[in-house]
């Protein structure tokens, strides 16, 4: 019964620590200049927010030697960390059918403006006017169409062979030029850069 007890008791203190935060001591070291999103609104020591802030190369020169100015900064006191706020990152390089995209590169709208040949192919609806009192003339180039007395004939079956006054039709404008968004569902996380750790080796 001593023996179970005890083994019932191991048992009990190993479960215990299930669930519980490994001690920072234990993380692994990540690379230098390694970006990682956190559920949580702060960087851990030794990281960094990656929200493009200048920071100066005599205290983080092995950073600077990885990421040098391709970030921003004038490469003599400063470089800049990426900018991760509002934005998706990209990998570098062209993908097939992709366009090639270089390290550091920025690009994309939360919205953008159709123009007309970026529209589907659409018709609209076109009012044919007149004017209603008695027509004056027996030409229609350049003229509407206008009331007549009973009997007279002013229809053909064509085809058209002149063009009429320019307000004889009327097209109504459509549409309110009005930007489209074009953001992708996302869900917002912190993004930091390791600022110390392990200096990656080229392979």
């Amino acid at each position: 019964m001593k023996i179970k007890a005890t083994a019932l008791a191991l048992l009990a203190l190993t479960g215990a620590s299930f669930g519980t935060a490994t001690p920072a001591a234990a993380q692994p070291e990540p690379f230098i200049g390694q970006i990682s999103y956190f559920g949580f609104e702060f960087c851990p020591k030794g990281w960094l927010r990656a929200d493009g802030q200048l920071l100066a190369i005599s205290q983080y020169n092995a950073l600077f030697a990885l990421l040098g100015t391709r970030f921003g900064g004038n490469g003599v006191q400063s470089f800049a960390l990426p900018d991760l706020r509002g934005r998706v990152p990209l990998g570098d390089g062209r993908g097939p059918g992709l366009t090639p995209r270089t390290l550091g590169e920025r690009g994309g709208s939360e919205t953008n403006v159709l123009n007309v040949a970026q529209m589907p192919q659409h018709t609209h609806t076109a009012t044919l006017r007149a004017n209603n009192s008695l027509g004056t003339s027996d030409n229609p180039t350049g003229n509407l169409l206008a009331d007549f007395p009973d009997g007279n004939a002013i229809y053909s079956p064509g085809p058209a062979d002149t063009s009429m006054g320019s307000s004889a039709i009327v097209v109504s404008p459509m549409g309110g030029s009005q930007p489209v968004n074009n953001i992708q569902p996302y869900q917002v996380l912190t993004a930091c850069v390791a600022v110390t750790g392990i200096f990656p080796s080229r392979p």
